[in-house]
């Protein structure tokens, strides 16, 4: 945020089953011993990236990006990890420790040394240490030289997969679909385990209570886990209507 330069400032959601991170607006600002100052701002629920926890270190992470059509859902199920700090004069992101990636994920989280260099093409990673260049930034840096238009911004940042052949991106859209109900499926499964673990201490008189709630949240869940697949459904057909015609004359070649 602002001139306050860090590797990577993200903001992160996390569950039992989820992770999930999202860009911080340059416009947040953020102070030592404070934090940073959301006071009319939120992160728009497109922003955000959510996986299964563990397929958190898988190395092609983008794999299992689950489609942004669950993230309503998701958001309401996660906590918001924001905690940041200041440590000797270094930025601390304390938003989801390294002790509960492995809860969430299953596996042990290797620790590195961050070392800091001087100049940018001395960056890189080793198996016990990663190297970063850290620039100096000043206010009058801080504003671009030219603004480019929202549209053509966006023409810009086209997802990659648009460009692609019509195969390649029904096999993404079919990977999307499977996370998709997957992931639905889960949150039912789990609703029900929980569920069943409270029935197991809770008195008689309070069981059925219990019960009769369950199926009232599961009925909810499914009429959302409906709308979120009408909806993926609905962009999938538009991102197929963009498919690049250039690209499609090259395969007809």
């Amino acid at each position: 945020p602002d001139v306050d330069w860090a590797p990577a400032w993200v903001i992160w959601r996390f569950s039992d089953i989820y992770i999930g991170w999202a860009p911080v607006p340059p416009d947040i600002p953020f102070r030592s011993g404070h934090g940073y100052d959301w006071r009319n701002r939120h992160i728009d629920e497109g922003l955000w990236i959510f996986v299964e926890g563990r397929h958190f270190h898988q190395g092609r992470l983008n794999n299992w990006v689950i489609p942004r059509e669950r993230y309503r859902t998701i958001i309401n199920i996660t906590v918001l990890g924001d905690q940041v700090t200041v440590r000797n004069n270094m930025i601390i992101n304390n938003g989801l420790s390294p002790q509960q990636v492995e809860r969430i994920s299953g596996r042990p989280v290797t620790k590195v040394k961050l070392k800091e260099i001087k100049q940018p093409a001395e960056e890189g990673i080793s198996p016990n240490e990663v190297r970063l260049y850290r620039p100096v930034i000043k206010k009058e840096q801080a504003t671009p030289k030219m603004a480019v238009p929202r549209e053509e911004a966006e023409r810009q940042i086209t997802p990659g997969r648009l460009s692609q052949d019509a195969n390649s991106l029904e096999a993404y859209h079919r990977r999307e679909r499977s996370l998709l109900e997957k992931t639905q499926k889960m949150e039912i499964d789990r609703l029900r385990r929980q569920t069943e673990n409270e029935l197991k201490v809770a008195p008689p008189p309070e069981k059925q209570k219990k019960l009769n709630e369950l199926q009232t949240r599961i009925e909810q869940l499914k009429q959302q886990h409906q709308e979120e697949k009408q909806q993926l459904i609905q962009r999938q057909e538009k991102e197929k209507q963009t498919i690049r015609p250039e690209n499609l004359k090259k395969k007809d070649n």
